[in-house]
């Protein structure tokens, strides 16, 4: 695979996955990882050929360029996609946590020997973040 064909097949790629981070989509950004790492691992095979080969045509030299801001932007869009999708999931976790909280208070609680306990301990804070 050439260079300039292994920057299409990986910017098709960032193109599908930044779709589906757009819309939240976090299964198909999961279905797409084989195959972005798979195009990923296509364009520094090819890189590497270029740097074996002695340098990239200097005729294919205008669309490596081109290649190259395109790959730029999808990768810098790609990366505030998938902090804003963490970002989401984060605050989906608050919320489940904040809703069983209460429900994990109330629960019975079994010694070790499996018999009810009378007394209840303080309240446990449970935390979102590490």
């Amino acid at each position: 695979m050439t260079l300039i064909q292994a920057a299409a097949a990986l910017g098709r790629v960032l193109e599908a996955e930044n779709a589906a981070l757009e819309a939240l989509d976090l299964a198909a950004v999961m279905a797409l990882l084989g195959e972005k790492q798979a195009a990923s691992d296509s364009f520094v095979g090819a890189q590497a050929a270029v740097v074996a080969a002695g340098g990239l045509d200097e005729a294919l030299r205008p669309e490596a360029e081109a290649w190259t801001r395109r790959l730029e932007a999808l990768v810098g869009r790609n990366r505030g996609l998938l902090v804003r999708a963490m970002d989401v999931q984060r605050r989906v976790i608050e919320v489940l946590v904040r809703s069983v909280a209460p429900a994990v208070a109330r629960a019975p609680r079994y010694t070790s020997a499996g018999a009810a306990e009378t007394s209840r301990p303080a309240a446990v804070t449970l935390a979102t973040s590490a």
